[in-house]
Parts: structure tokens; sequence; C-alpha cells
């Protein structure tokens, strides 16, 4: 519409000054050395719009010709980029069926394109690890952590590679930890890695500055940043057992257990309470953990928290214990093996009859059946049976 426009008003504009010039005609007389030009004001300026018009047609024909060489060029990039891409794509596809000679192969045209280069020396490295050839890998790693924009994928290999290797070369991978850590602002997995790699090198405070870095730019869900602090927590508190700082070690267990209550962090913390001389601390936490969580490891743990106990006094703690989940296998298989160790037949067989009730497919029922028929009963055919 505003092409339009434009075009009327041009045209209005020369209607008004063809009109202009016709009702007021003048000459022009032009004298330079001994020429002498005499025309109309009319043929003057048609002259002067006919030239103009043959400059610009000359001028675009000869800007055409100019750019037919870039045009061409161009046209030969585009056939290039475009094999580069399917050379991409077919090596990837054959990395996917475990073809890596082929995959490395096709590779070729991709590595050397600059649009599809770093994504090419990704997958070579993938390729070069599949095949066994580490150190292939590494310099492909080493090489993208050069290219803008290929840093987090290029650190983040070389830490993985340096992390599957022995421990003789840990320290490598702190220092590709170190080096990387600049780059993990878009880089979630890289920033896990890194935190890992620390952990793993005994390097706790550097540990703590990166997942502190990466809990600011808030790269992973909170979630995931407690599982992480508790892992710190965890490895903090198992050095100071190793020092014998044993005070500074409850403080660290006590702060995995909060940032992340799961088993691990729950047995640890039980134990160090016990050691410390905070058994009922250590029933509670161990009761509650029961009522989420039944594992074997709490009763013994729970059982721990009485200095000496005979069998019958073992099961009424595992009657305790058990007490607020009392159908699950867990409590159930607890119940009867230390009704079995009191010799509480009658206590045993009632327990025996919830399990095959509740579980009846649970291969531990025949087990503990047999148990049963070889100490209550002393019936080794039945408890074959």
């Amino acid at each position: 519409m505003r092409k339009v426009i434009f075009f009327m008003a041009q045209a209005m504009i020369g209607g008004i000054i063809v009109l202009w010039l016709i009702n007021h005609p003048g000459t022009l007389d032009i004298h330079w050395l001994e020429y002498h030009l005499h025309m109309s004001i009319a043929l003057c300026l048609g002259g002067f719009f006919a030239s103009l018009l043959v400059g610009v047609f000359l001028f675009r024909v000869s800007r055409a010709i100019w750019r037919i060489p870039g045009k061409l060029y161009d046209r030969y990039c585009l056939y290039d980029r475009k094999r580069a891409y399917e050379s991409l794509l077919t090596s990837f596809s054959a990395y996917q069926n475990e073809n890596n000679p082929y995959a490395f192969k096709a590779l070729h045209p991709a590595l050397q394109d600059p649009e599809t280069r770093p994504i090419a020396i990704f997958l070579a490295a993938l390729i070069a690890q599949k095949q066994g050839q580490l150190s292939e890998a590494q310099a492909r790693f080493a090489e993208l952590t050069k290219l803008s924009g290929g840093e987090a994928l290029g650190y983040g290999g070389l830490i993985a590679l340096k992390r599957m290797s022995d421990k003789a070369h840990a320290h490598d991978g702190a220092d590709y930890a170190r080096q990387a850590l600049p780059y993990i602002t878009h880089a979630p997995k890289l920033a896990v890695e890194i935190f890992d790699t620390f952990l793993s090198c005994g390097l706790l405070d550097e540990a703590a500055q990166a997942l502190q870095k990466t809990g600011r730019l808030k790269l992973l869900p909170k979630e995931q940043i407690k599982l992480l602090e508790s892992r710190l927590a965890t490895a903090r508190s198992q050095t100071a057992i190793r020092s014998n700082e044993f005070g500074c070690a409850l403080e660290q267990a006590e702060k995995a257990y909060r940032a992340h209550p799961c088993l691990q962090e729950t047995l640890m913390y039980a134990d160090l309470l016990i050691s410390q001389h905070y058994p009922r601390q250590a029933q509670k936490l161990l009761e509650k953990a029961w009522r989420q969580m039944p594992d074997p490891k709490i009763i013994d743990l729970y059982l721990r928290t009485h200095e000496s106990l005979d069998p019958l006094a073992k099961y009424q703690l595992v009657e305790k214990l058990t007490q607020d989940n009392p159908f699950h296998p867990e409590s159930l298989s607890a119940r009867v093996e230390m009704a079995l160790e009191a010799e509480l037949w009658g206590v045993a067989r009632s327990h025996l009859q919830e399990y095959q009730e509740h579980h009846p497919e649970d291969p531990r029922f025949s087990k503990l059946m047999a148990e049963y028929e070889r100490q209550a009963n002393h019936d080794a055919n039945a408890a074959l049976k």
C-alpha cells in the first residue's frame, strides 16, 4: 500500500512539473569556449532524466555482473554445507547403531565445515571413547574447549574421561574441573560433574565453592541441591571420623540428614548418636526411619541403643520398632526372626500366618517357614519341603 501511494505521489509531482513547463516555456543558452548550446528547458530536463535512468540501469547491470562470482561461491558453500550436515546425520545414525568405524569415516566432511565442526568434534570424541581410543577422545575434547561455545562440552568430556581412569589421574580431573567452573552458567550437568570430581578427590572446600556457585546460578532444582549438600556434609563427617573429631562428625552427619533424610544419611547419623552416647535420640530417629523406609540395618542399630539384651528383650525392642509399620515384609520378617531367636514358637507361628496372609508371593516366607519347622518342630523333612 505504501509503494502505491509513493508511486502516485511521484506521478502527480511529475505531471505538475510537465504542466508548468508547458505553460512557462523557456530556453537555455550555454557559451563555453567556442561552443554554443541552445535548447529548451523541457528538453534539458528530459535529457537529464534520460541520462539518470541510463546510469542507474548500467550501475545495476555492472553490480549484477560483479556479484556473479560471490553467488557462485555461496552456492558452492551451500552445497558443501548440505554435504556436511548429511555426513553428520549419517555418522550419528551409525554411532547409534554401534557401527563406530563407519561413523568416524562418514564424519570427515562435517569436520571440515566451520558450522558443523564443533558438534562433529564432539561426536568424534564420543566415537573414539566408544572404541577405547582414550587418547584420541581426550585430544578431541581438548580441541573442543578452544572453540567458543564448546567449552562446556569439552571440559565435561575431559572430566568424565579422568573419572573413568584410575586414581593416579584424579588430580588431572580436578584441574579440568577448576578450568571448567567458569563455563557452568548454562550447563547444569557439567556443574554436577565438577562437584563430583572435587568430592571424589577429597577437595571438600572446592566442592563447596562449586555447589555455592551452582545454587547461586539456580542451575538445579532445590531437591537436587539438597542432595548435593547432603553428600558434601556426609563426606565432611567421614573425614572428621577418620581424624577422630567425633563432635564435628556428628554435626556434619546431622546436617546431611536434615538436607536429605534418606537411609544412608539416617544410618550414619544414628550410628554417631549411639557412639556419642545419645541413645534416646537415636531410637526416635530410627523409629521414624522405620515408618518411612524399613531396612534390616535399622534393626541392627536399634538394638545397639541398649548395651546388653537377652533374646526376649531383643524381640520386645523389635516389636516396639515395627509397631507403626506392622505388616511391611521387613517388619514381619524381623519379628519372626527375633521370635525364633527367643524361642517364642507360638508368637513366631502367628507372625508367619500374618506374613502368609499379607505377602504370600514373597520368597522369604518359605525360608522363614523352613527355619520355624527346623527350630520349633525339629522337623528336617518339613523344613526341606
